[in-house]
């Protein structure tokens, strides 16, 4: 029996009103500032994605990331200090199996 990787879509989106937003993947820097990508990325592997933020306290940002399903996410938030950090998990686990 030989497993078989598949790669599935990430698709992720930014927005900030006013300063510096980075999004990673895996610590690569995938959008900065306000923008969207789609990358492919591999079933049966944990991704984290991070984000780093720096404004004027009160600035609005949002991060959405709409696929794969296992890492859906949104967030808008108005910075409460001039600069803000996060980082989550995920875990694409489907493994397709070639009998």
């Amino acid at each position: 029996m030989v497993a078989t990787f598949v790669l599935v879509k990430f698709e992720a989106s930014t927005f900030i009103e006013e300063g510096t937003l980075i999004l990673k993947l895996n610590d690569v820097a995938i959008i900065q500032g306000s923008g969207k990508t789609t990358l492919e990325v591999e079933e049966n592997q944990t991704y984290w994605v991070s984000w780093e933020v720096h404004g004027l306290p009160g600035t609005c940002y949002t991060i959405s990331i709409s696929s794969p399903r296992a890492a859906e996410f949104y967030l808008r938030k108005v910075l409460q200090y001039d600069r803000e950090s996060r980082i989550f998990f995920f875990n694409i686990n489907t493994l397709h199996n070639d009998v």
